[in-house]
């Protein structure tokens, strides 16, 4: 196993690259310096700041695959009801080893994909890039999937959701570390122990910890210096951090709910220059835009979580702002990860989402303060869903014969496609902002863990929508904001049976009223 990893690793090993750039490369800063855009891009996320480390990437990964053997061996009867062969030699011989599991969902979505993005994220703060922290995640899953739970079947929505989830987490995760890392030596003051000291030190060994671990032990060159943000980081990185707590209330037909909400928001450039006056263009493969989003509530109205990652991989960026109308453009191939585990009023959805690599495109207008943003992706979905007509259909038929998933836990594999528009604008102190998201899913009717005892097969689709507009009020030189957003979400389930058709449609509207902090 240790030979086997850094060998893996090494058949990618190509930090990010930046293209040649034209002589329009510069960007002003808040002091009305002109930089050169590509000698800060180089110095901050070129390929010679962090050098691969195979042999240490190596041992990381090989302990957190003894990690995770020792989990899964540590409490073998919660294992037991998945164990399908008596032994490793029945598993590689038979052919019905390769098949989609049954575990709970968040099993499925939260565990395994931090798993992946554990070794994601190990690989990549080593020094490698997006493709080979890729890779291992990939060959961990396989490894685990294959010999480590050598009396379960191979599971396919592991080695999609593992390596996919892992990297649209581990990616951002990446960045933001990064981030919180980039205090730069040559502009720290004497003086430690300040709010903003003590608050930057706690970001860098808790969000930050395997950056800031492995820099300790490296002791990277110095990059080029430049300003420092409001919270004492680089400039290098653009971002905006939301933590806000609110009332929601719940509407649905003549039902009425509330719930406390809380929501986190954490959005991230690595572009040097991004939206500042200044004309330059690039070509990037460094995860260089990333955001998290975390909302979770709860009240009479119901209980809600939802957690969601979304990195852009590798794209284009260009940029022209001067003293009149400015722009800004990025394509990207993005990667993301949804979970969501909700029940607002007569609405339940419980669901983990893998949004396979897809294109995302933005743009921005900006003419002075005012700052104009439209974007939108398309992206191919594995999703695994509740269903809601399955619900019906169980009430009035029972559950025997039909899939394993659906008769544990509710839920059936899909595939599907999924859309977003988003679009806002920014002007003083208040941001107004829309967006539209849809997808519709069709269920796998093949390769289930018990393919053989179906007796009673069904087939459903599921079409979910989420509408939203928001105000936000972000006074200047103060953290305090405010959010109001009205929202809402449609769920329609459909199911084809032996008994006929099932069906369930819910529609819940939402009013939010939040305040927070903004940094």
């Amino acid at each position: 196993m240790g030979k086997i990893l850094p060998a893996i690793i090494a058949l990618g090993a190509f930090p990010a690259t930046a293209f040649a750039q034209s002589e329009d490369d510069y960007f002003v800063t808040t002091q009305g310096l002109r930089v050169r855009q590509s000698d800060v891009y180089e110095a901050w996320f070129g390929s010679d700041r962090y050098q691969p480390n195979y042999l240490r990437a190596g041992v990381e990964n090989g302990a957190m695959l003894l990690l995770e053997l020792g989990i899964y061996w540590y409490e073998p009867n919660t294992s037991v009801v998945d164990w399908q062969f008596p032994n490793f030699a029945a598993k590689v011989t038979s052919h019905n080893a390769l098949r989609f599991d049954d575990n709970l969902l968040r099993t499925n979505y939260m565990l395994h994909s931090t798993a992946g993005g554990v070794h994601y994220l190990m690989t990549r703060t080593n020094g490698f890039g997006i493709a080979p922290s890729f890779a291992t995640a990939v060959a961990s899953s396989v490894l685990y999937e294959t010999v480590l739970e050598w009396l379960e079947v191979i599971s396919i929505n592991d080695l999609i959701v593992t390596p996919f989830g892992g990297m649209a987490a581990g990616e951002t995760m990446h960045l933001i570390g990064d981030y919180v890392n980039s205090e730069q030596p040559a502009v720290r003051t004497e003086v430690r122990g300040t709010a903003g000291s003590v608050t930057r030190d706690f970001a860098g060994l808790t969000l930050g910890l395997p950056r800031n671990v492995h820099d300790e032990m490296d002791t990277p060159p110095s990059p080029y210096a430049v300003e420092r943000d409001a919270l004492g980081l680089s400039t290098a990185y653009a971002h905006e951090f939301h933590l806000r707590l609110g009332q929601e209330a719940l509407f649905d037909g003549d039902r009425r709910g509330e719930m406390i909400v809380g929501r986190g928001e954490l959005w991230i450039a690595a572009m040097p220059g991004f939206l500042r006056p200044g004309r330059f263009h690039r070509w990037f493969s460094n995860g260089n835009f990333a955001s998290v989003k975390l909302r979770i509530g709860g009240g009479n109205g119901g209980e809600a979580g939802d957690v969601r990652f979304h990195s852009h991989l590798a794209g284009y960026y260009a940029q022209n702002i001067g003293s009149g109308l400015g722009t800004a453009t990025e394509v990207a191939l993005a990667s993301g990860l949804r979970y969501v585990d909700r029940r607002e009023l007569d609405l339940r959805q419980h669901y983990g989402m893998v949004h396979l690599p897809h294109p995302v495109a933005t743009l921005w207008l900006r003419q002075g303060g005012v700052v104009a943003e439209i974007g939108a992706r398309v992206s191919p979905d594995f999703a695994s869903i509740t269903s809601a007509s399955y619900q019906r259909y169980a009430e009035e038929n029972g559950v025997l014969g039909t899939r394993a998933t659906l008769k544990r836990h509710g839920y059936a594999h899909s595939f599907g496609i999924s859309g977003e528009a988003f679009a806002s604008l920014r002007f003083g102190d208040v941001v107004i902002g829309a967006s539209a998201e849809h997808g519709r899913y069709t269920t796998i009717d093949h390769f289930d863990r018990l393919q053989e005892e179906i007796r009673r097969p069904t087939h459903g689709t599921e079409a979910m929508t989420e509408l939203s507009a928001r105000l936000e009020l972000e006074p200047q030189g103060s953290p305090v904001s405010a959010r109001f957003e009205a929202s809402e979400l449609r769920n329609d389930s459909h199911l084809d049976s032996h008994y006929g058709p099932y069906q369930s449609s819910t529609r819940v509207r939402r009013l939010s009223a939040e305040l927070g902090l903004s940094f």
